[in-house]
């Protein structure tokens, strides 16, 4: 018996089309995340990697190395589990630190989201260029000169080589790192590295 024109085809077809629109959506907001250089990765109940978008597994393997058993390469795979173990007696979370690498110009950092009420752990993934980065440190209340030493000090650059990368004495590079120090409220560089890192790599 033929199907006449209009009608619905029973069984499967139908119950699969909201799942294959919400894989539709959830690719297209996967595409725009990465084309700002954003990613989400989400975790089992293991801390496995259990999805991730194509450009944060090839970010994850250009700063990090190829991926483990687990779907995550190594030594994200052991800051994973280090994030989840951290918890105080009473169940609150502390104090996340981001996983940051830099490779060429470009700097990506991971940040930890715990899941709650029974969503799954993600990691959030955020790539930066240093014109950007710089930018974004100028909204600090930063010249540009004091952005961009931040910026380096930032990528793990010691004082010699900051002076040599902007062309300035080591002397130079102290006295700008007192003035960043003031306008941020902080008292040695982990400060202004934490500061510099939630001005870039937070979500606005």
């Amino acid at each position: 018996m033929g199907l006449g024109h209009g009608a619905r085809i029973p069984g499967r077809p139908r119950r699969l089309f909201p799942a294959v629109m919400a894989v539709a959506t959830l690719a297209g907001i996967e595409g725009a995340l990465a084309s700002v250089g954003r990613g989400v990765v989400v975790l089992d109940g293991e801390g496995c990697c259990a999805h991730a978008p194509a450009w944060a597994h090839a970010a994850l393997a250009e700063h990090f190395g190829s991926c483990g058993p687990g779907g995550l390469p190594d030594p994200v795979a052991s800051w994973v589990l280090e994030q989840r173990q951290q918890l105080f007696s009473d169940g609150r979370p502390r104090l996340r630190p981001h996983l940051v690498s830099t490779v060429d110009d470009r700097q990506l950092s991971l940040r930890f989201v715990p899941g709650a009420a029974g969503r799954s752990d993600v990691v959030v993934l955020e790539e930066h260029e240093p014109a950007r980065g710089v930018a974004e440190l100028r909204r600090l209340g930063l010249t540009a000169r004091e952005a961009e030493l931040l910026w380096l000090l930032s990528r793990g650059f010691p004082t010699n080589a900051i002076a040599k990368d902007l062309g300035v004495s080591p002397a130079t590079v102290n006295k700008h790192l007192q003035n960043i120090y003031r306008k941020l409220g902080v008292s040695n560089r982990a400060g202004a590295i934490a500061a510099a890192t939630d001005a870039v790599f937070s979500p606005r």
